[in-house]
């Protein structure tokens, strides 16, 4: 091989390596059916399914678990251990509320015979149920259909807007506003981010669903073919499958 070519694809491989870009928003990860599945997005430092736990996703502060199956769990230990050994601050993880406590009972286990702390935050969510993962991001978790009891998730940017009353008051006046206990702002939700874990085309025509087809960003996860959707691809979708259902 040439010098030249062999510089070539070493510049090729570290574009790849980066992801896509879609929307603003960096994207990488990897869905290999039975194997593991991990998408990242590194902008809200958060990783969808912990797959085999690559080492991209050992910088993610949050990791959401759409279901118990072990391509998408199974690397779970391994990416509280390895950020412990790094003595980054531990995760926050999400789990749907039905395998919370075994979840719980796992990392007891590994606790016994690491002989580690392994420390986390662990919540369980229920479809509709929403957690704050920072002041300005939210994670709410929808339904989807699996085998096993699954579920995705979609995040919000979270921003707090004056209400249109109160503009134009003067800083001053605002803080007395706000001591006195009056609320001042509107919060406003966008959703951003919305992914489905393994699941059948069912959840689109869900009507508990309709802020993940309003999301700038779908991971689409059907049969571990991923796919990355702008908005107008997920309407083109979303319309060939009502046509499909004669809906």
């Amino acid at each position: 091989m040439e010098l030249g070519t062999e510089k070539s694809s070493e510049t090729e491989s570290k574009k790849k390596s980066k992801g896509l870009n879609i929307e603003g928003y960096q994207v990488e990860g990897l869905s290999i059916g039975g194997h593991e599945t991990c998408v990242i997005f590194s902008n809200f430092r958060v990783a969808f399914d912990i797959g085999r736990c690559p080492p991209r996703a050992v910088s993610m502060d949050f990791l959401l678990i759409s279901h118990a199956h072990m391509d998408h769990i199974g690397g779970l230990p391994m990416y509280v251990a390895t950020r412990g050994l790094y003595r980054m601050k531990p995760p926050t993880i999400i789990v749907p509320i039905s395998v919370k406590e075994d979840v719980e009972k796992l990392f007891e286990i590994h606790r016994k015979m690491d002989q580690s702390e392994l420390k986390h935050n662990l919540i369980g969510l229920d479809v509709g149920e929403e957690f704050s993962l920072r002041q300005d991001l939210k994670v709410k978790a929808f339904r989807t259909y699996h085998v096993i009891p699954s579920q995705g998730y979609i995040l919000y940017s979270v921003k707090n807007k004056l209400k249109p009353e109160y503009i134009g008051l003067s800083g001053d006046e605002i803080k007395k506003l706000k001591f006195s206990g009056v609320e001042i702002t509107n919060t406003l939700k966008e959703p951003e981010i919305a992914f489905t874990g393994d699941t059948m085309s069912d959840f689109i025509i869900d009507e508990n669903n309709t802020d993940v087809l309003r999301a700038k960003v779908l991971v689409l996860e059907v049969i571990h073919f991923v796919q990355y959707f702008r908005r107008n691809q997920v309407q083109i979708k979303l319309e060939f499958a009502l046509a499909s259902c004669n809906i």
